[in-house]
């Protein structure tokens, strides 16, 4: 049996927007709503769960932190943010729809909202590296330029 401890990956905080009595808007402290946990099957990214729900939380600033946990927190990156709803089908139980990208965090940590979090109430949400993407991309440039390379010493060879 497996006693390693588990912590989550990162947190997820809010800050409530106020206006003092100067009319100036100002920030309230952070207040830790969520956890983001590594998914168990594998698959890259992690599970979003909401301590608070977004629904009973008021106009503010979202953000992304990493945990201390967590060996590459002071690595920044950037995120996406997919939600996937709950469908309830008779024959097969609770089943998830298609994910659907409905935020981005950028390297600073506050996270974009395109959907507000207020209005996806039933479903999944997923944190997802976008670096994945931009390091499978330059691997496959890595693999292009060899073959250019290797193309010019073979022509370079015959040349001569």
């Amino acid at each position: 049996m497996n006693n390693k401890k588990t912590y989550p990956t990162h947190a997820i905080t809010f800050s409530e927007k106020n206006v003092d009595h100067q009319n100036k808007m100002t920030m309230g402290q952070p207040l830790n709503v969520g956890a983001v946990w590594a998914r168990k099957n594998g698959k890259q990214g992690g599970m979003l769960n909401w301590n608070i729900s977004p629904a009973m939380l008021g106009d503010g600033e979202y953000r992304l932190v990493a945990n201390r946990f967590n060996e590459q927190s002071n690595i920044p990156k950037t995120y996406r943010i997919s939600f996937s709803e709950k469908r309830d089908d008779l024959a097969n139980g609770s089943q998830l729809g298609r994910p659907v990208d409905v935020a981005t965090v950028q390297e600073s940590g506050i996270v974009n909202w395109t959907i507000s979090p207020q209005r996806l109430n039933n479903g999944v949400f997923f944190v997802l590296e976008n670096e994945r993407k931009n390091q499978r991309s330059d691997k496959s440039a890595d693999a292009i330029s060899q073959i250019e390379t290797s193309d010019k010493e073979q022509s370079n060879g015959l040349m001569r």
